[in-house]
């Protein structure tokens, strides 16, 4: 046999011894970071047994509330004492959390040990966890707490306590703590928008063309003296002259004047003149 055999054997014996003797006895260092520890709270140990008593033991708070904060530096100053105590007997390990009431298995904020020598932070695959550093008797573990920034979720505590290495105390809750200081979202005011009806007045304007005639009629009076004893009658020569005006948007003629044309006048006046001329030498 050769010496890498030998060493071999011997370490997988130490591990096997080692897992025995961590089953026979538990974890005394704390709990493993494992599924099972970190997400189901229960520890692996050898003909272990569940009591389901949780007024055996308690988790109480300092305060029932946590304040709201966004800056780490101010989250920091708002912490919450936590105690794990016996209502009747010792216990020597414990795992706990943080996590919502409303579910899910998230550990939520930081711890911190106050009592040197009972416990310490382990981190877990669902966040930062609480636990035992040594497998002695203890009454009361205190430790602090505070909210990560931007959280405003109720919180509450839960842990198992193992009272032996075979006796398992599972479920062991807080009182829930309430955020308080959560800002509101900002609603908008409301716009209000008035629709005014809108008039458009059309005028229109209607222009009636106004036809305007003006008749003016001159008489003219011609009367032809003779030395003969007959008198001449006058005959009363009438001539009408129509002058039209329209008042119109455009200026158009509308008729035809019934003036005669320029110079007739005097030629229908010669043929009255030798009419009469006619008739008196006839008399005669």
């Amino acid at each position: 046999m050769t010496l890498q055999r030998v060493l071999l054997r011997l370490q997988t014996e130490l591990g096997v011894l080692f897992l025995f003797c961590f089953s026979a006895f538990g974890f005394p260092l704390g709990s493993p970071v494992t599924p099972d520890a970190c997400v189901q709270l229960i520890p692996r140990h050898s003909q272990q047994v569940f009591i389901n008593n949780p007024s055996a033991y308690s988790l109480s708070l300092s305060t029932q509330y946590y304040r709201f904060c966004d800056d780490p530096a101010f989250c920091g100053k708002n912490y919450i004492i936590v105690s794990i105590q016996g209502q009747g007997g010792l216990f020597r390990g414990f795992i706990v959390q943080a996590r919502t009431p409303s579910g899910g298995s998230r550990s939520w904020g930081q711890f911190f040990p106050l009592q040197t020598g009972d416990s310490k932070v382990i981190q877990c695959q669902n966040g930062l966890t609480l636990t035992h550093t040594a497998n002695n008797d203890k009454n009361i573990v205190r430790f602090a707490w505070i909210p990560e920034p931007g959280m405003r979720d109720q919180v509450q505590f839960v842990a198992t306590v193992v009272q032996n290495l075979r006796t398992i105390y599972p479920g062991v809750y807080s009182a829930q703590l309430r955020p308080v200081g959560v800002p509101q979202p900002t609603t908008p005011a409301p716009v209000f928008t008035t629709n005014t009806p809108t008039t458009t007045s059309s005028l229109v304007t209607s222009t009636k063309a106004t036809l305007t005639t003006t008749t003016t009629t001159t008489s003219t009076s011609t009367t032809t003296s003779t030395h003969s004893p007959v008198t001449s009658t006058a005959l009363p020569v009438t001539s009408s002259t129509k002058t039209l005006t329209t008042t119109t948007s455009r200026s158009q003629p509308t008729g035809t004047p019934t003036a005669g044309l320029p110079g007739s006048a005097p030629l229908k006046t010669a043929g009255v003149i030798s009419l009469v001329t006619s008739v008196i030498a006839i008399l005669l």
